[in-house]
């Protein structure tokens, strides 16, 4: 993957939150 890409990606709001989401789902399935 073209590290430029995976960084803009990495650094749009969109993107932190899906990862929050994903680490609150997580959470509550341990």
């Amino acid at each position: 993957m073209n590290d430029s890409i995976y960084l803009s990606i990495q650094n749009s709001p969109r993107f932190k939150e899906l990862v929050k989401k994903r680490e609150k789902f997580a959470w509550i399935l341990s």
